[in-house]
């Protein structure tokens, strides 16, 4: 059981940002591809091929013996989502971003001139 969780969240690991990456492709979200980009097409073969394989490694997971890995599956994530709507959802600030990354950087830089760090 422990096993077919892992590996379920493994994959869904995996296949999160794959999905959000399919719905995103071509959006001002997502507009500017890396340097490794494979194409659209690639791109939407290879996630859809993902998906396919994260719905098969589910189904096998949780057949018996091992089908309480459905309810552990499924039981984090209610547990998962009552302490993000009770707790965590007012408290988390998301990513610093531009200003908040230029202060904190120079405020290390500070703290390391302070005590005597070259930065090297």
């Amino acid at each position: 059981i422990v096993v077919s969780c892992t590996v379920i969240f493994l994959f869904l690991s995996f296949t999160v940002p794959i999905v959000l990456g399919m719905m995103a492709w071509g959006t001002p979200k997502w507009d500017k591809m890396g340097p490794w980009n494979m194409g659209r097409g690639i791109f939407m073969l290879f996630a859809f091929l993902s998906i396919v394989s994260m719905i098969l490694i589910f189904v096998i997971g949780i057949q018996p013996p091992n089908d309480w890995a459905l309810y552990i599956t499924v039981g984090f994530f209610i547990l998962t989502a009552i302490v993000w709507f009770a707790f965590e959802r007012n408290r988390f600030q998301g990513p610093p971003l531009g200003d908040i990354i230029a202060a904190r950087q120079a405020a290390i830089k500070a703290a390391e001139q302070a005590v005597g760090e070259t930065g090297h």
